[in-house]
C-alpha cells in the first residue's frame, strides 16, 4: 500500500480545503463589509464595539466657554485625547440615546463614513469618522464641538 491510512485522511483534508477555498467560499472576507449592517451591530453589541475601534482612538474636542473658565474668558478651549482598549472610559453610545432635539447625518467620503450628530438649538456637534480597513469598518475618531 502506497500511503497508510492515515496519511490519506491527511491529503482528502487538504484535498476538501482547498475545494472549498477555491469554490469562493472565502470571497465574503474580499468584499467591503456593508456600512449600515456594521453600524447597526456597532452600537448593539459592546464586544464587537470594541473590537471595531481603530486604537489609539482620538477624540478632538473644543468647547467655547466652560465653568470652569475665569470670568470673561471666552477662548475657545481645544483638548485632544488618546485611548487605547484599557483606558476608553466606556463605549460610545449610540444616537437613539441622545435627546429627541438631536438629529443624526452619515455621509461618504471615499473610504470614510462620516456620522454627524448635532443639535443647533444647544450648539453641540460630534463627528464620529469610520475608516475602511481590510475590507472592514473601524471607528477612527471622534471631533466634538461645543459652542
Amino acid at each position: 500500500m502506497l500511503f497508510n491510512t492515515r496519511t490519506s485522511s491527511i491529503i482528502k483534508i487538504f484535498l476538501i480545503l482547498f475545494v472549498f477555498t477555491s469554490c469562493g467560499i472565502r470571497n465574503n472576507y474580499n468584499k467591503p463589509e456593508n456600512f449600515k449592517r456594521f453600524h447597526r451591530k456597532f452600537y448593539r453589541d459592546t464586544v464587537f464595539h470594541y473590537s471595531r475601534i481603530n486604537y489609539p482612538l482620538k477624540i478632538y474636542e473644543r468647547a467655547s466657554i466652560t465653568r470652569d473658565y475665569p470670568k470673561g474668558d471666552t477662548r475657545p478651549r481645544n483638548k485632544l485625547y488618546s485611548y487605547t482598549q484599557k483606558t476608553l472610559p466606556r463605549a460610545v453610545i449610540s444616537f437613539k440615546k441622545y435627546p429627541e432635539e438631536y438629529e443624526l447625518h452619515i455621509n461618504s467620503l471615499n473610504e470614510k463614513k462620516v456620522e454627524k450628530i448635532y443639535s443647533p438649538r444647544f450648539g453641540y456637534e460630534e463627528t464620529r469618522f469610520f475608516i475602511l480597513k481590510n475590507n472592514r469598518w473601524y471607528m477612527d475618531s471622534i471631533r466634538i464641538l461645543n459652542d
